[in-house]
């Protein structure tokens, strides 16, 4: 398997290992399970400079030639101080098309779907959702761009479409009713 290696250094060291160590750890990994290490990008804080994160721009651009089948991290804390934007860059990963590995043991079980830790389990509830949410307005689009002169054909009953009837104040009828679809 061909890997990224992604190593970011942060001002804490009791968060995440130094840049050397990370990159110890990958190619270690890599080593021991025959894996060839494609690049390894580094976000790495410099005196009078801001941590910024070109290597993590630099390793999506690297994933975008479908190179790399896998990213490895030293631990899952080197994306992101908190689990949510952990969660985050790792379903954009996915949906890239790449595994997400990292190098420490107790990772795996968080990195597992599905996820035994709550939080993790809420988060991609939330982005599953919103990706669900953009496959129908994609798919919505893309219809009405390949037509745009069209109206849309609905099949007048169907169990899963839903007819809605404005009917202004004025000519409300009273009492319930019931609307039938297809009927006036």
């Amino acid at each position: 398997m061909r890997v990224v290696g992604y190593v970011r250094e942060i001002a804490d060291a009791t968060v995440s290992e130094i840049a050397y160590a990370q990159n110890e750890a990958i190619r270690l990994w890599a080593n021991k399970h025959g894996h060839h290490v494609v690049a390894i990008c580094q976000d790495i804080r410099t005196a009078g400079h801001e941590l910024g994160r070109d290597g993590l721009r630099a390793m999506l651009g690297i994933i975008e030639t479908g190179e790399p089948d896998a990213v490895v991290v030293s631990n899952l804390a080197v994306f992101a101080g908190d689990k949510i934007a952990q969660e985050i860059l790792i379903w954009d990963l996915r949906k890239r098309g790449v595994t997400i590995i990292s190098t420490l043991e107790d990772d795996a079980a968080a990195l597992h779907e599905p996820s035994s830790e709550e939080l993790r389990k809420v988060v991609r509830l939330v982005l599953a959702g919103v990706e669900s949410h953009q496959q129908i307005i994609a798919g919505r689009e893309g219809t009405v761009a390949a037509l745009p002169n069209a109206k849309p054909e609905y099949p007048l009953e169907s169990p899963d479409n839903m007819i809605i009837e404005l009917i202004s104040p004025a000519s409300e009828p009273l009492g319930p009713h019931k609307i039938t679809p297809g009927r006036p």
